[in-house]
């Protein structure tokens, strides 16, 4: 009998057409995209929320969503980069006109050129990031043979996965998925040691050493994350790169006995406005990490700041102010 289409994307990458976020995560399905070199529109829905993330070669290139508080005009005025008059007054003459509200601002004099491009791609990567933790909700691929290139920059969808799942965890308390595995023998699949540079880059090269030596010697003892913790390696780091692999299916649980694997279930994480009230002890326990909101919207902010005009009336971070 064939298994359904979730639990073959589960052992085949890239295989599944359509399952549910709760087995198996949003970074998974990315990854396997990336891995198939897809091209087409993955769909996802979670309650009332709907996203739609156009996808060309394996990388997202355009992502649609209900949310209201993640429209191009919310976005701008989260950011202060102008006023609720102005955006009422763009809203009006976009419905009037037909046009899209990123052009009617910019003829408006509300925001330039520069500042509507960084707004866009920082909006691109925010919608996929508050995405990456949903614990349940659905997806689907539809494989599309028109969909070309984007001439503006394309998502480094890898990097953003694994930095939007370091920079959102939740330790305290501790996950319940990650408290299931914490004496759980770990190895890394093809795909974990596919990713290893990158993963390297976010977390950094000391964890590869005891990786790679269960790796070549799978004799000589099993890979725990409480072992690590007992070796000296931070909890944030272990536990951070042990979550990201988990959720990118990048990592293998081993059973030791028949029936023995837990039973696990993603959890959220920290909302975007705890990330923003947290950033100060992050930054504190990590000063040469790139936070999360940073890698988000460094461009949008550098690109308001060219901008002198009216509109802008303040620097308060979007983090800040837009909840999940």
């Amino acid at each position: 009998q064939a298994a359904p289409p979730t639990q073959r994307a589960r052992t085949s990458f890239g295989t599944g057409e359509h399952g549910q976020l709760a087995t198996r995560r949003l970074p998974a399905v990315l990854m396997d995209r990336v891995e198939a070199v897809d091209s087409g529109i993955l769909h996802l829905a979670r309650g009332k929320v709907k996203k739609d993330i156009t996808i060309c070669e394996g990388y997202p290139i355009a992502v649609s969503s209900s949310a209201r508080d993640e429209t191009l005009g919310q976005f701008l005025l989260a950011q202060r980069v102008i006023r609720p008059d102005m955006h009422l007054k763009a809203i009006r003459a976009a419905a009037e006109s037909g046009r899209r509200l990123g052009g009617v601002l910019v003829e408006l004099g509300a925001i330039n050129q520069v500042q509507l491009a960084a707004a866009l791609s920082a909006q691109v990567r925010f919608k996929i990031v508050r995405s990456l933790r949903w614990p349940d909700g659905n997806w689907s691929f539809e494989p599309r043979k028109d969909i070309t290139p984007s001439a503006s920059e394309t998502v480094d969808i890898v990097a953003l996965i694994l930095r939007g799942l370091k920079g959102s965890l939740r330790l305290s308390p501790l996950p319940s998925h990650l408290v299931g595995i914490t004496d759980t023998p770990l190895r890394l699949n093809a795909r974990g040691r596919q990713l290893q540079p990158a993963w390297e880059a976010v977390f950094g090269h000391q964890l590869s050493a005891p990786f790679e030596v269960a790796q070549r010697n799978p004799h000589a003892g099993s890979l725990r994350i409480s072992d690590l913790l007992k070796r000296g390696f931070s909890r944030s780091g272990v536990y951070g790169l042990v979550d990201a692999l988990w959720h990118s299916d990048a990592v293998t649980l081993l059973e030791e006995k028949a029936g023995t694997q837990p039973e696990l279930q993603a959890a959220e994480g920290l909302s975007v406005a705890e990330l923003s009230a947290d950033s100060h002890r992050r930054k504190t326990e990590n000063p040469d990490g790139v936070p999360l909101w940073e890698m988000l919207f460094a461009d949008a902010n550098d690109a308001a700041d060219e901008f002198s005009g009216p509109q802008r009336t303040g620097a308060a971070p979007l983090l800040s102010l837009i909840h999940i």
